[in-house]
């Protein structure tokens, strides 16, 4: 589990942040504190999907830095890789594969998002899925620079 050869569909979107943290903190920051909205949305989909057979997001109250490392979890996510300004985040199911990768670079935060359709069912749930990512990614960045910058 990595970075994709071949991706289905691929995104980024960066936020300049003036107090950039450790990648770890980043990461931390960033599943912690989801907008409400993004929860409710998320509780949707798991009632939505769970006749299908894919796998339920649940997300995470209290994050341990300590323990986020390679081969952790955060939530449904596999921590798949960490060097200090990289994380790649990911989860593979029977319908798709997902990374996150976040990297910072000076005052740079970047978030890209890979997606790898392993079947029909994979295409059809990201055709209905797709419209709300580009909404949530672009509001937990805004959430993490917040955050961040308390």
């Amino acid at each position: 589990m990595n970075e994709f050869v071949r991706s289905d569909y691929e995104d980024v979107y960066s936020i300049k942040c003036s107090n950039l943290n450790s990648i770890v903190d980043i990461l931390k920051v960033f599943f912690s504190y989801t907008p409400k909205f993004v929860k409710i949305l998320m509780e949707v989909r798991n009632i939505l999907v769970s006749s299908l057979g894919i796998k339920s997001v649940r997300p995470n109250k209290y994050i341990v830095s300590s323990k986020i490392k390679a081969g952790s979890s955060i939530g449904l996510f596999e921590i798949v890789s960490l060097t200090s300004n990289s994380a790649v985040i990911g989860i593979d199911d029977s319908h798709l594969n997902f990374r996150i990768i976040l990297t910072t670079q000076e005052s740079v935060i970047t978030c890209k998002t890979q997606v790898e359709f392993n079947n029909r069912l994979g295409r059809m749930y990201f055709f209905f899925i797709k419209p709300f990512h580009k909404f949530i990614v672009p509001s937990m960045l805004k959430s993490l620079k917040r955050h961040l910058n308390e």
